[in-house]
């Protein structure tokens, strides 16, 4: 008999430890770590929380800043009205071959956000996903990135992620 409860406990342990995970902020905000999914070193004062896939490919980065003076007492619909070809103009600043996909405004747990998709890299092999949210005097960027020619595959697993954000 303790054979088996043995047996069962080691099942019940491995099973556990292959589970989605729950993550919690001190910045008021959480999300759920699917499988697969493990926390690396962060880069950058404002980097709050860095995962990566090693299997699909798909990193996932969290950035937490202060509003600047400008941002603040505004919506992130207002500050995100920028034509699609402006955008790609600033972005080339910070980035080698942009091509725009799509942006608009959505929600994230009720609470206004916008989001940008582009392609990047030299033979736009990386397609990039951001939310952008203020919440509580703090911008919030949400950023996943993966293969362009995985995208189609991997893109359930990417909004999952998005869709398991929560403010508190």
């Amino acid at each position: 008999m303790r054979i088996v409860i043995l047996i069962l406990s080691f099942i019940a342990g491995i099973g556990i430890s292959n589970a989605q995970k729950p993550f919690k902020s001190l910045k008021r905000y959480s999300l759920i770590i699917p499988i697969g999914y493990e926390q690396i070193n962060k880069i950058g004062s404002n980097v709050d929380l860095k995962l990566i896939n090693k299997k699909s490919g798909v990193v996932f980065v969290v950035v937490v800043s202060p509003l600047t003076q400008y941002e603040k007492g505004k919506s992130i619909y207002e500050l995100t009205k920028i034509p699609p070809n402006e955008l790609m103009r600033q972005m080339k600043e910070y980035t080698n071959n942009p091509t725009f996909v799509k942006y608009g405004n959505t929600k994230i747990d009720n609470i206004e956000a916008s989001y940008l998709q582009y392609t990047d890299g030299a033979n736009s092999d990386i397609y990039v996903t951001i939310y952008y949210v203020y919440y509580k005097e703090k911008a919030y960027v949400f950023n996943a990135t993966c293969s362009s020619e995985d995208i189609i595959k991997l893109r359930p697993e990417i909004y999952n992620i998005f869709r398991s954000i929560k403010f508190n």
